[in-house]
């Protein structure tokens, strides 16, 4: 049970009868409980480099006591969830560095701009699990958002957009801008779900490219393919921690003659679901079922 305490009551007050909600005229909202509870959770930060400026080691340096300034994007987030002055903070930088901070304020110079105190800043251990690359032929409108949002919830580490023989979308649909805003989606999923390394979201690519790559070098150790007709996943072995790359084709399905290219290779065709599923869905059960076999 948590103990909702309004900002400067005394002890005495706090049982005086009707008094917690004597401040408002009705009954106060889930939010406004929040804000006083004692016990609530942090609200998460991204501290990251903008895709125009990123560096790899930009922000492993950080040394506590420092003070930063955030971007209007999450200056705005601090803004929405009614963050005070001196209130706790969790920071991450989307390459595995997480830390604590405190709130400062907005800068006097620029509104647009909040000031946080770095009080810690440790890389976090990386997790013992399957590295996953999920290519899926990019669904219509914001579909796409639902699709980077669940598979950056489920832990997928790259996402490919592929084009297929029966692509249906213009070349410009997966183009900067677009990859941009997946990028902010990634962003705000990672804040749900305190994930802390954001998904790698690629450039678009041909399947014969993908093709090519697993032949040549066999990046991925396997290679699963969504399919109507294959057996189960649960089937299949469990196997161990490792590279795998899961493919869901268009919404038109593969071509017989991609279907072959993909089986020449070894890749292991199997059944999500006995019902059809939209493209975004497959790609989301296909990533849980394969993180589910792993030992």
């Amino acid at each position: 049970m948590l103990l909702w305490i309004p900002t400067g009551v005394t002890f005495y007050k706090i049982f005086q009868r009707n008094y917690l909600f004597s401040r408002w005229p009705r009954k106060p909202s889930k939010s406004a409980l929040c804000r006083h509870c004692i016990v609530a959770s942090l609200s998460r930060v991204f501290i990251g480099d903008s895709p125009e400026k990123a560096t790899s080691n930009h922000f492993r340096n950080i040394n506590s006591g420092i003070i930063l300034y955030l971007e209007e994007e999450e200056t705005q987030h601090l803004k929405a969830r009614r963050v005070r002055e001196n209130e706790a903070l969790e920071v991450f930088d989307g390459s595995g560095y997480v830390g604590r901070a405190v709130f400062l304020g907005f800068s006097k110079d620029n509104q647009r701009s909040a000031k946080i105190l770095i009080r810690s800043w440790t890389p976090v251990e990386a997790e013992e699990h399957v590295k996953l690359t999920i290519g899926v032929g990019v669904p219509k409108g914001k579909r796409g958002d639902w699709l980077v949002e669940k598979l950056t919830e489920v832990g997928v580490d790259s996402l490919i957009p592929v084009r297929y023989e029966r692509t249906n979308y213009e070349p410009s649909v997966v183009d900067r801008g677009k990859q941009q805003r997946w990028r902010k989606v990634c962003i705000a999923a990672c804040k749900q779900c305190c994930r802390n390394n954001l998904m790698l979201i690629e450039s678009e690519q041909s399947f014969r490219d993908i093709m090519w790559k697993q032949q040549s070098t066999k990046h991925w150790d396997k290679v699963y393919v969504a399919s109507t007709t294959a057996p189960f996943l649960s089937s299949v072995p469990q196997m161990k921690p490792t590279k795998v790359l899961g493919l869901i084709g268009p919404e038109g399905g593969l071509t017989p003659e991609e279907e072959q290219t993909v089986s020449d290779l070894g890749a292991n065709f199997v059944k999500l679901n006995r019902y059809t599923l939209r493209v975004e869905t497959a790609a989301t059960v296909l990533a849980s079922l394969i993180f589910s076999n792993v030992s």
